[in-house]
């Protein structure tokens, strides 16, 4: 049996896990038994409220799953490096990453990131879409220039994977 995992954020919408659940519960009934197994994982195990109010429990996401999930979207996107944040309320904090220094990772760990238009990563969770800067030392509202100073890139996008 294969295990499914959706990854989801408090106040997720819950259609987005409804469809594709139910697309996994259809392959089991048409295969005949139980193939895959569906869990609902979260960046801490417990109850989860979705957008319509409903709880659910979810199980934790450990960093091996972190850590491969980023590794495998590097190698798709055929990047250099990549990186995983998770938020706190406010706070972006450095969930996984592979291909940077141990500089860069060490300052992004010190430094959680704050929601807002100084960073990418803050930028990309206030508009809940792609967000794309072809160089930040030209963009007036990018404030978060050592980080960029210790990755050595200046242009970026980024894709929210939780809105």
């Amino acid at each position: 049996m294969k295990t499914i995992g959706f990854f989801v954020s408090p106040e997720f919408q819950m259609l987005d896990l409804a469809g594709p659940a139910a697309a996994f519960e259809a392959a089991n009934r048409e295969l005949g038994g139980p193939a895959y197994r569906v869990t609902v994982l979260a960046a801490d195990a417990g109850a989860v409220t979705n957008s319509l109010g409903m709880t659910m429990t979810a199980a934790s996401v450990d960093q091996a799953v972190l850590d491969t999930l980023v590794q495998s979207a590097m190698t798709l996107c055929e990047a250099d490096f990549a990186f995983i944040f998770q938020r706190r309320g406010d706070l972006f904090h450095l969930a996984a990453s592979h291909g940077f220094s141990g500089e860069f990772i060490e300052y992004q760990k010190q430094n959680p990131i704050p929601l807002g238009r100084g960073s990418l990563t803050g930028r990309t969770a206030l508009e809940c879409k792609v967000v794309h800067i072809p160089d930040v030392l030209e963009d007036p509202e990018y404030t978060w220039t050592k980080s960029i100073e210790l990755a050595r890139f200046r242009g970026d996008a980024w894709c929210p994977a939780f809105a």
